[in-house]
């Protein structure tokens, strides 16, 4: 981490510096090359000024990653003023001063940074259009009172060089992953956010462990936890502002798998069967997308940081970064170093020791990238900035392709998610471990590794992390453990070291117990003691801290060391078997092992078990002869048996391939054929329209599967298996390409013995990094390495011709001897490879004939494991230009194959030296094969004589026709070369003898009368059958017979060389079934079913009887159905026989059916109405009801049926009428029954009817009346029938009338008295009482024509309300009464 230095130290360094220095000042004076110490302020206030001091070092390179978002500014307003600043495009700014700066700089937004961080209120981003002008705005902003400092934004990119290695994750083994995991495998409860492009939620390996906010209901549209988003149930997408951090459907191994790939190495499922083992096993990842969908460019880094710190991650990993450092994102890592977050970033990936941010911001780790080795990686960033190296080179993780999709990656990025993984592994062991302690622990257990970097010494942080030392460094109580420095065994009287390792904070004492050893008892930490005896003991270790104490008791064996080998492997010669050699004791071990014939000692071993290759030719048994370690010597112990398959008939094994494929003529002894790399990266190869390289076909070495040479070229960077095939280099390649290395390599390699001076064979290179990578890093390579005498060390004889040049990618090429290139068109069906080589041949001369070489043929990627390259070696290429050669011709022309008796075949020997041609040249022979000289065929002399001037001599062949039936015979002429005194096989040079020509008539036919049979004759080229009457064709294979009775036919055949054969065939005619006669006829009436049994005679045993069709038949396979039917039909009968042979009739069976119908109508009937039915004229009838007239009247509803019989032929009709009783209408009438004196009322009929008649006559549905009386309704419906009702209708008599409100007495004759006032004249008498305010009487009439004057007793009664009571009579009788108040005026 990056340290502040105590103030004490730096203060008379710092007077000089101006007290306004501001934020930005303070970076800039971070930049210079002076080496100075700044003030930089942390966190400004208008109170109360608090300071950061900071020891800055000189700038140690250029950094070139120093890049900044356009049109974006973070702006810090001071302490204690919060001034409104906050606008969006299209409002109205709070001053005129602000809207200047909007109008000047086209400002689109100002609003908070990261609103979710209340510690970070004061930070404000910036977004503007006038890019251009952003210094300007910068000062501009910075003039402001109430504004800290304006700073632009920086840019991040991802840390990751995509690559394909070895798929073995080193990782895990370098930094003792798995005995941490004996410590503790993770919790759930610990959440890493990752914050980085996209996370592919549903991979396989990711799907397990991916944290779900508990606290949010998914898709609820609310904001359910209150942290600020909505419906982040698995994470955020920080870029496009969304609840998915997926990446975009069109992710694939390299575009958007980044934090996918980082995902898997810091927290997949672990110990489920499938993908990768992450570090942190079994912690939960926060999925934080910061790339948008559109660019991926990182536009949400910051914010992502803003959502993990919001949504509670513990671990926030970045594998992301740029050059520019900024304040205000500092104080966003202060608030998360505060709240208790460990924050990891990665280095960078540019080798250089430039500050990197975020991973050179206060309280973050930087991490380094390391390789399997504890070789920085040559591109990680190195200096002072870096905290801890981890692994970050050949890094096999999950990628977002598929849910199953893996690749391989380099880069920083790699190894930032590894630290992470392993702070959340550290925090689920103590979840109260702070940041700083966390940091500690990690610098304090790492792993050294200055010494094996020349150059980077205190340059690579404290080392690259140990995961179980930082998980035993976690503040916890003590746990004993402890090792020694043997293994199984150590030898008696020999020192043995034992180190501890015991975990806990801050251990104290160590006591150990050593009986039978010495010392007995030891206080020191590491101890030394000795055994003298052979003998089990126990160790008993016993530590204590301040937290408790803990023992552990361990048994151990002194004896002498022993050397285990074992497991039996079966294997195709050429290729590799591998030894397993299980040790004990102390290392380093010496072993030898015997395979039989020959000792071999392997020393200094310092690890078990050792694993050694070996390439027997044939089955062989190995052995430990001896073995000792440091100090004493073992017991060697077990055998392993390599059994070695046949490889001459394996055409994709190593031997088949150089003997069979590869070598050409000559006496060329071939052995010792070794192979190593992907069985499917070596193999034969023939031409194809898919790939055409130059020659017909051959050997094919690849870097990849053999599968990807073939065209099209339809990928301009194809790599089979996709991130290559994971195996290592080659250390003679890797000379060619240093400082490179290679992988991935395919070496084939032999032993050859010539017999002249000189060896060559054709061959082909192609790749798939032409052109794009001609002149870099990244060539593959290839080279024929030759050794052997008068050769120092080894040769590369893959040279450009007349040239000392090796043949590779930079030196052949379009623009280097490019008559020796030729570039593959994109599409093109020929080859994939995107350029090859033409035809070159590699040569060696000055080679001295009958003695060893060595050939190895190599090819590898160099530098990474993709982008695939191969190399054709052509078949019958590789020669050393032997003088003779002989080829074997057969009968058959282009085939290796004669006949007994019938053709011969021939050797053609061929002189190929013609410096030999003025003489005689006696060729001497051994015959070899599975026929035999002088029996099989004409004797074939010791030695034939290619006569003086002719170029070629031939031996006729004569093969005996011995009559018997053999399989294939051989003749193989084997040829001696007198300067080597060797015995070789020439390619060509073996004969195939078949048996004389034997034609096959085929097996017999058989067919029923009337039928044909196909013949099938082999064997022959032409055939002539007899007789040939009954024959479609006599003079093919396959004629058609159709004989009439069972006849033999003779087919007589004759092959290309004249060989006759004759063969014979029956064809068997069976006999005729026989058949009967059937013939029925019945009438029936055309209501009845006729059953008719079907009669044949007796049925014959074994015959197949088949009526069809099966229409009515109780079985139709019984020869005597019973056919149940109602109308004619005619039927098959078809019999069979047990050959198979059939014979058919028909059978009609006429069904006379006579006719008699009767119908009845249905009919409705109203109340009180009766239907008549009448069948008709028929002789006899018999009703439901059970009477039998023609006629039935009927009066109910009902279902009527009659059944008649016709008086001609007997045949009954049945018919059925229903009567339905119709009901009667019920109307109601409607409407008021009374009506007022002098009005009317409305009577309404209550449904609609097809007519009305009132009892006034009209006809309509509703009246109108004014009269009491009693009014009748009767309607018909639409079925015709009718139905009555009536109402009784009454008059209402009413009496209006009207009592004043208020009278004035005053003699003007208007409203002077107060009376009621009847309306009509149904009022016959009214009396009406007057009462004061105190109930004394005032006035009372029963006179309807008597007002009050408003006196009482004569006198004028006082102004006011007054109360009145009475009752109406009408003239009806009727009493009404009624009240009120009453008011006088004046």
């Amino acid at each position: 981490m990056k340290q502040i230095l105590p103030l004490s130290i730096i203060l008379l360094s710092v007077l000089f510096l101006p007290l306004q220095t501001t934020i930005g000042a303070c970076y800039q004076v971070c930049e210079t090359d002076a080496p100075i110490v700044v003030w930089c302020p942390n966190d400004l206030t208008l109170e109360n000024e608090t300071l950061q001091v900071v020891a800055l070092t000189p700038k140690p390179a250029i950094n070139t990653k120093v890049q900044f978002i356009e049109g974006q500014l973070y702006v810090k307003i001071v302490g204690n003023v919060q001034p409104s600043i906050t606008y969006q495009a299209g409002q109205n700014p709070n001053t005129s001063r602000w809207r200047k700066l909007i109008d000047q700089y086209g400002i689109q937004s100002i609003a908070k940074a990261f609103p979710r961080l209340p510690a970070m209120n004061q930070y404000y981003k910036v977004v503007f259009e006038r890019s251009d002008l952003t210094g300007e705005l910068l000062k501009a902003l910075e003039s402001y009172p109430y504004v800290q400092f304006a700073e632009k934004v920086p840019m991040y990119q991802k840390f990751l060089t995509p690559n394909d290695i070895h798929p073995n994750q080193y990782n895990v083994l370098i930094t003792q992953a798995e005995q941490a995991w004996d410590v503790v495998t993770g919790s759930s409860n610990i959440v890493i956010g990752m914050v980085d492009d996209a996370v592919r939620l549903d991979h396989e390996d990711l799907a397990p462990n991916i944290w779900v906010n508990t606290g949010e209901i998914a898709g609820n549209g609310a904001d359910d936890d209150g942290n600020g988003y909505i419906d982040d149930v698995y994470g955020w997408d920080a870029a496009d502002n969304d609840n998915d951090p997926n990446p975009p459907a069109s992710a694939n191994d390299n575009n958007f798998s980044h934090g996918t790939h980082c995902s898997g190495i810091a927290a997949a499922a672990t110990d489920n069967g499938v993908g990768v083992a992450s570090v942190s096993f079994n912690v939960s990842l926060m999925a934080v997308k910061i790339a948008a969908d559109a660019t991926e460019d990182l536009t949400g880094a910051m914010q992502g940081v803003e959502y993990a710190i919001a949504a509670g991650a513990d671990v926030i990993s970045m594998s992301w970064g740029g050059g520019a450092p900024s304040a205000t994102e500092q104080a966003v890592f202060d608030v998360a170093h505060n709240a208790g977050i460990a924050l990891v970033a990665a280095a960078g990936n540019d080798n250089t020791d430039a500050l990197m941010y975020p991973a050179s911001y206060a309280h973050i780790i930087s991490v380094g990238a390391s390789d399997d080795a504890d070789l920085r990686a040559g591109f990680s960033n190195y200096g002072d900035s870096i905290d801890v190296m981890a692994p970050g080179v050949n890094i096999w993780s999950s990628v977002a392709t598929t849910t199953s999709s893996y690749f391989f990656y380099d880069g920083t990025s790699m190894a930032c998610p590894y630290v992470s993984g392993l702070a959340a592994l550290m925090l689920s062991l103590d979840p109260n471990l702070t940041p700083t302690r966390l940091e500690q622990c990690l610098k304090e257990t790492a792993d050294n590794i200055d010494a094996l970097n020349a150059g980077f010494a205190g340059q690579l942080g404290a080392g690259r992390v140990n995961a179980f030392q930082a998980v035993m460094c976690v503040p916890s109580e003590p746990l004993a453990a402890f090792s020694a420095d043997f293994f199984g065994n150590a030898c008696a009287g020999n020192p043995i070291q034992f180190t501890d390792y015991s975990g806990g904070i801050d251990l104290s004492q160590w006591a150990w117990s050593f009986p039978g050893g010495v010392p007995a008892s030891s206080t020191l930490q590491n101890p030394v003691v000795t055994y003298a005896a052979n003998g089990t003991y126990n160790v008993t270790l016993i530590v204590t801290n301040y937290l408790g104490v803990d023992t552990l008791t361990k048994s151990i064996v002194i004896g002498p060391p022993t050397a285990t080998i074992g497991s039996d492997t079966l294997i195709i010669a050429g290729y590799p078997a591998y030894l397993t050699i299980n040790l004990t004791g102390t290392p380093p071990w010496s072993v030898t092992y015997n395979n039989g014939a020959t000792n071999t000692t392997v020393n200094n071993i310092n690890q078990t078990p050792l694993i050694i290759p070996v390439f027997p030719s044939q089955t062989t048994n190995y052995t430990i002869v001896s073995t000792s370690d440091a100090y004493c010597n073992g017991t060697p112990l077990g055998n392993a048996m390599v059994t070695v398959d046949g490889a001459l008939d394996d055409p994709d094994s190593p031997y088949f391939l150089v003997q069979q494929v590869l070598l050409g003529g000559g006496c060329l002894s071939v052995s010792n054929v070794q192979y190593t790399g992907h069985p499917d990266a070596l193999g034969y190869f023939e031409q194809t329209p898919n790939l055409d390289i130059g020659f017909s076909d051959g050997v094919l070495l690849s870097t990849g599967y053999n599968s990807l040479v073939y065209g099209p070229d339809n990928n301009e960077g194809e790599t089979v298996p996709a991130g290559g095939m994971g195996l290592p280099g080659n250390a003679d390649l890797n000379t060619l390409v240093a400082p490179a290395t290679t992988n991935d390599a395919t070496v084939l390699e032999f032993d050859f013995v010539p017999s002249t001076d000189n060896i060559s064979f054709r061959y082909v290179f192609g790749s798939e990094e032409y052109l794009e990578f001609v002149g870099t890093g990244f060539n593959d390579v290839f080279a024929f390495f030759m050794s052997g005498p008068g050769i120092v060390g080894q040769q590369n004889i893959a040279l450009i011709p007349g040239t000392a040049t090796p043949v590779t990618i930079n030196n052949v090429n379009n623009g280097s001897f490019p008559a020796y290139y030729i570039n593959t068109p994109d599409g093109a069906a020929y080859t994939q490879l995107d350029g090859i080589t033409t035809t070159l041949t590699a040569s060696k001369t000055g080679l001295t004939p009958c003695e060893t070489y060595h050939i190895k043929l190599a090819i590898a990627d160099a530098g990474d494991h993709i982008l695939d390259s191969g190399v054709f070696l052509e078949a019958n290429s590789f020669s050393d230009g032997s003088a003779i050669d002989v080829q074997a011709f057969g009968s058959v022309p282009g085939t290796v194959q004669t006949y007994e008796g019938c053709a011969n075949g021939e050797f053609v020997f061929i002189r190929q030296d013609l410096s030999t041609l003025g003489q005689d040249y006696v060729i001497n022979l051994t015959v070899a094969g599975s026929a035999i000289n002088g029996v099989d065929y004409a004797n074939i002399p010791s030695s034939v004589t290619i006569p003086a001037g002719d170029t070629t001599f031939t031996l006729i062949i004569n093969a005996y026709n011995d009559g018997l039936t053999e399989t294939i015979e051989t003749i193989t002429l084997l040829l001696t070369d007198i300067q080597c005194d060797c015995t070789f096989t020439p390619l060509n040079a073996t004969l195939l003898i078949f048996d004389n020509l034997e034609i096959d008539a085929g097996e017999t036919v058989s067919i029923c009368p009337g039928q044909s049979g196909q013949l099938q004759a082999t064997g022959g080229n032409n055939y002539v059958w007899s007789p040939a009457a009954s024959l479609d064709n006599p003079n093919i294979a396959n004629p058609v017979a159709s004989p009439t009775a069972t006849t033999w036919y003779t087919v007589e055949g004759t092959d290309a060389f004249g060989c006759q054969s004759v063969d014979s065939v029956m064809v068997f005619v069976f006999n005729t079934p026989y058949f009967p006669n059937v013939s029925l006829d019945t009438v029936i009436c055309s209501t009845e079913t006729a059953v008719i049994p079907l009669e044949t005679v007796t049925p014959i045993s074994n015959y197949d009887y088949l009526w069809q069709p099966a229409t009515g038949l109780d079985d139709p396979n019984s020869p005597n159905p019973t056919a149940t039917l109602t109308e004619s039909i005619v039927y098959t009968l078809i019999v069979t026989n047990p050959q198979g042979c059939s014979v058919q009739q028909t059978v009609s069976i006429d069904i006379n059916a006579v006719s008699t119908s009767v119908e009845l109508a249905d009919a409705a009937i109203c109340p009180g109405e009766t239907a008549t039915l009448d069948a008709g004229s028929f002789a006899d009838y018999l009703w439901s009801d059970g009477s039998s007239a023609q006629t039935l009247t009927v009066a109910t509803s009902g279902t009527y049926s009659v059944t008649v019989t016709d008086a001609v032929n007997g045949c009954n009709a049945t018919a059925s009428a229903v009567i339905t009783a119709l009901p009667e209408p019920a109307p109601a009438i409607l409407g008021e029954p009374t009506f007022v004196t002098g009005l009317t009322t409305t009577l309404q009929a209550d449904a609609a009817y097809a007519s009305y008649l009132w009892s006034t006559g009209e006809t309509a549905a509703s009246i109108m009346v004014g009269a009491a009386n009693t009014y009748s309704l009767t309607v018909t419906n639409s079925d015709g029938c009718s139905g009555s009702t009536s109402v009784n209708v009454s008059e209402i008599i009413v009496a209006p009338y009207i009592i004043p409100s208020a009278f004035s007495p005053n003699g003007d004759n208007v409203n002077d008295g107060f009376m009621v006032i009847a309306t009509s004249q149904n009022i016959s008498n009214v009396e009406m009482t007057v009462y004061n305010r105190w109930g004394e009487q005032m006035f009372f009439s029963n006179d309807l024509t008597q007002s009050w004057n408003g006196k009482f007793k004569g006198q004028d009664c006082e102004i006011g309300t007054y109360a009145y009571f009475g009752s109406l009579t009408l003239s009806n009788g009727e009493v009404k009464e009624f009240k009120g108040n009453v008011t006088l005026i004046r």
